[in-house]
């Protein structure tokens, strides 16, 4: 599977482009958390009331890595495919309120 590389400058104008549209934080809930030797695995739930009135949801996964009793990595999984679709009708209805 290939992506488009999206540079670091584009991807925080990104996140601030959806914190602007926040009516408040995001607020996360663990579901569900599994931890081995090195690795700690969290399962959470977002809910996120936005401007326009609509909650964006989404499932994540983070996985913290340790070494030496210090996190050497954090990785975040989830449905980009819902979160593309939330945001791209965000961004439709918005440019549709200019008109």
């Amino acid at each position: 599977m290939s992506r488009d590389p999206v540079g670091i400058d584009a991807f925080l104008g990104s996140l601030e482009w959806v914190r602007a549209r926040r009516a408040r934080p995001r607020v996360m809930s663990i579901s569900g958390a599994t931890a081995g030797e090195v690795r700690v695995a969290i399962e959470a739930g977002s809910a996120t009331p936005m401007a326009n009135g609509e909650i964006y949801r989404n499932s994540y996964h983070f996985l913290f890595v340790f070494n030496g009793g210090q996190i050497q990595a954090v990785r975040e999984y989830m449905d980009t495919a819902y979160a593309a679709a939330f945001f791209a009708r965000l961004s439709a209805a918005e440019q549709e309120d200019r008109k």
